[in-house]
């Protein structure tokens, strides 16, 4: 219906439930609009947005009517997080989490007022319906780096990062689109972030990339402690020719281990001490060579553990 709240699967016009306004967007976004709408300037996916829906319920009697919002709070309080979808834009599958329901009655069969929604990722919705659940908001604490290569801020050389560290990186050769930065195999992006993350003793760099290569890959992620050179290696085949796929390469201090599309690949290898040299090979080639293919967005945490790298994951799939 129009003017319906669809919330894990339940019709709120079930409880005579009718939408009359929204802030949500009103027309389909690009990829760009959708950051630039946002109203959360300059740190956009690191702000969860606030829906808020104005609605008018329906009774019979003041007790009817209470008995009614009564029972759609108990609807909206029943799961941590869901999908929702809003017959106004029926096109779109936002995943929220429940904030409030606060109105007041009209006359004695009418309650009017609003239901207040946190959005899992802020920057926007997915046109794909999905039963996934999603958590929440995006991990801050400990974030070192965030650059997310769609973003039309990053079409620059050099461009800024979108952390509070605002690290300048120098574009040499890969080229911006909407969907990222598109490399070609002989160009690369280069940080001053690189001597900061040195000496740390914990790092996990989360990313989303789409490679050219010739057939399936194994992702390789390798730590220098200053003594040997450790590395963990995904399963066969894990990295997909053309494909999006969201990486995680973490460091704990005792071991490092590889996350696929949110999925531990591979085996974790033992290793410590702080660390003097980082690399992330995407087909596993001996030689080194540089990256060929499309990044869409590049994340280092000081530490993560594997459940806060997944909500990471969780939140921005819907991009890719």
């Amino acid at each position: 219906m129009a003017n319906s709240i669809i919330f894990n699967g339940t019709d709120l016009t079930a409880y005579n439930l009718i939408v009359t306004g929204h802030n949500m967007p009103a027309a389909r976004e690009t990829a760009v609009e959708r950051v630039e709408n946002k109203g959360v300037a300059g740190d956009a996916r690191l702000t969860p947005r606030e829906f808020v829906l104005e609605v008018i319920i329906t009774g019979t009697s003041v007790s009817n009517v209470m008995g009614l919002v009564d029972s759609i709070k108990g609807v909206l309080n029943t799961a941590e997080t869901v999908q929702m979808t809003v017959g106004l834009l029926s096109d779109r599958y936002w995943n929220v989490k429940f904030k409030s329901m606060e109105g007041d009655l009209l006359a004695q069969k009418n309650w009017r007022g609003t239901i207040s929604f946190t959005a899992v990722d802020p920057l926007g919705y997915s046109t794909t319906e999905t039963t996934s659940t999603k958590r929440i908001g995006v991990i801050r604490e400990g974030l070192i780096f965030y650059a997310p290569m769609y973003h039309e801020d990053l079409d620059a050389d050099p461009f800024d990062t979108k952390d509070d560290n605002v690290f300048s990186c120098d574009v040499d050769g890969p080229t911006w689109s909407a969907g990222g930065y598109v490399y070609d195999g002989t160009g690369k992006i280069t940080s001053e972030v690189s001597d900061y993350l040195y000496e740390l003793d914990t790092i996990a760099i989360l990313g989303w990339i789409e490679p050219d290569i010739t057939a399936a890959k194994k992702l390789y992620f390798e730590i220098d402690n200053g003594t040997a050179l450790t590395r963990a290696e995904s399963a066969a085949g894990a990295i997909a020719d053309d494909e999006p796929t969201w990486i995680a390469c973490i460091y704990d201090g005792a071991e490092i281990r590889i996350l696929i599309n949110g999925v531990e690949s591979g085996t974790p290898v033992a290793v410590t001490g702080k660390i003097r040299g980082i690399n992330i090979l995407v087909d596993g080639d001996e030689d080194y060579e540089l990256f060929d293919g499309t990044q869409g967005e590049l994340e280092i945490y000081s530490s993560l553990t594997d459940e806060e790298a997944v909500s990471i994951y969780t939140a921005t799939a819907w991009r890719y």
